[in-house]
């Protein structure tokens, strides 16, 4: 019986391949062409109405047929990210591109002729597709995971709104996420381009980003207090915390 609200609840971590094949399954059962935004739950979104439009400009490409992954548009040279490199623009879908290829965590000088190229983007880890198309790309390029999470799944029970998949069956799942069982594999690939103000939130420093700094450019969150300190990031959930003399 398929549910507007469903928590499906991994019995264990198997990266993102197997969790977002669970939910294509389950989707599946109701309507196969049901389109699939699939985002991580840790990311910080800038400008919601530019986001939404590009959540637009993506499901064209994916009702297309498209696996459509994000692609951030990268104003510096970060090393903790991996890349897309854009290819020809789609004819069916604005704003979305071919993908070219994609790259892993590059170095610093990398990272900066990436920059001065102007075509290669941020992966953000954020895709659109169909739930059909992702099962059948699932099917060529990792099949036993796919085989894994359907038996998983009929093994498994339900509570109410919440899929309990079967443990033993569904750690039988490769461990490996989307990226390399299904987008890097896929000639079905697209990209669409993004500029909405994204984080990942992946590091102290990108964190303090997302706060206001003062003169001194620091970066003060809660009950804090700070003298003589200098590109510094203060956190306080609870009791006062006091810096003094830092720096950088």
């Amino acid at each position: 019986m398929f549910s507007l609200y469903v928590v499906i609840l991994e019995p264990r971590g198997r990266n993102t391949a197997a969790a977002v094949a669970l939910a294509a399954l389950e989707l599946s059962e109701n309507d196969p062409d049901a389109c699939m935004l699939v985002l991580p739950s840790d990311h910080v979104l800038g400008d919601r109405q530019a986001f939404l439009d590009t959540v637009k400009a993506a499901h064209g490409a994916a009702m297309n047929g498209r696996l459509v992954t994000f692609g951030m548009g990268a104003d510096k040279p970060e090393t903790g990210y991996g890349y897309i490199r854009r290819g020809e623009p789609l004819t069916h879908a604005d704003g979305c591109f071919h993908v070219d290829r994609f790259v892993e965590k590059p170095d610093l000088e990398t990272a900066k002729g990436f920059l001065s190229d102007g075509n290669y983007h941020w992966n953000s880890g954020m895709f659109m597709f169909t739930a059909r198309r992702y099962l059948e790309e699932l099917r060529v390029h990792n099949p036993a995971t796919l085989s894994a999470c359907i038996e998983a799944l009929g093994k498994g029970g339900r509570d109410g709104a919440f899929v309990l998949p079967d443990a033993e069956t569904f750690a039988t799942a490769e461990n490996i996420s989307m990226d390399y069982a299904v987008m890097e594999r896929t000639g079905a690939a697209a990209m669409v381009a993004a500029s909405f103000g994204w984080s990942d939130v992946g590091s102290w420093s990108s964190l303090a980003g997302l706060g206001g700094e003062d003169a001194e450019g620091n970066v003060a969150e809660g009950d804090v207090l700070l003298e003589g300190c200098k590109g510094t990031y203060v956190r306080s959930s609870g009791r006062l915390v006091a810096a003094v003399g830092l720096e950088d």
